[in-house]
């Protein structure tokens, strides 16, 4: 299968709690050399709130457990070799810190880290800087929050709202459910932006395409 993340990328992962977002992150770094066209070499995994999932993590031979927010200076001495940082839910830390939006910008084009900010909700901060700079974006199933899917229909189809709403409610109707968008320019192929069961184990995947 091709790669489905390209370049060195930036992903919003976003749902409540039990949503699945830890389960979908679990798989993409066992299928994490087939996923990107680039190996990535070094994961730092950095946390708020240790849970039970953390000692599965840190069983993979690629990931590194940070607590607390990332920092640039940890990145240095990796700058050379392809990194993936996750910010695991982390928003009360990073509510009034510039780290989100330096790593969405900064990190990812000058230290060759691609980043993944795992969220409960897209538009919690009011910055929309790290948003714009997201090259994809990842929804979880969310029965008491369809705000999030009708802004980004509205965002990014405003002449075919129904196409990425219909989408979503398909992608989401499964187990652990999720919908992705290609928001990368790196993406040649316009019809292919919409997606789910992107990884091996889920058998073909799946591409939205408006009517």
């Amino acid at each position: 299968m091709d790669p489905v993340f390209r370049n060195v990328w930036t992903l919003q992962l976003a749902g409540p709690t039990c949503s699945g977002k830890t389960q979908w992150t679990k798989k993409l770094l066992k299928y994490i050399d087939e996923m990107t066209d680039v190996p990535v070499q070094n994961v730092f995994w950095c946390y708020g709130i240790a849970t039970s999932d953390l000692a599965e993590i840190e069983q993979h031979p690629k990931v590194k457990l940070i607590e607390g927010p990332p920092s640039m200076e940890m990145l240095q001495e990796y700058k050379h070799q392809r990194n993936l940082v996750i910010i695991d839910d982390l928003m009360g830390e990073l509510k009034n810190s510039s780290v989100l939006n330096d790593f969405f910008t900064k990190g990812a084009h000058h230290l060759n880290t691609c980043v993944l900010n795992i969220t409960q909700n897209l538009f919690a901060s009011k910055d929309r800087t790290a948003r714009i700079n997201t090259s994809y974006i990842v929804l979880t199933k969310s029965p008491a929050d369809k705000l999030q899917i009708q802004v980004l229909a509205r965002q990014l189809y405003p002449e075919n709202k129904k196409f990425l709403i219909d989408a979503y409610t398909d992608a989401v109707s499964r187990p652990f459910g999720y919908l992705v968008i290609d928001c990368s320019p790196f993406n040649m192929d316009d019809e292919r932006r919409i997606l789910t069961n992107i990884f091996p184990d889920e058998g073909d995947t799946i591409v939205y395409v408006p009517r």
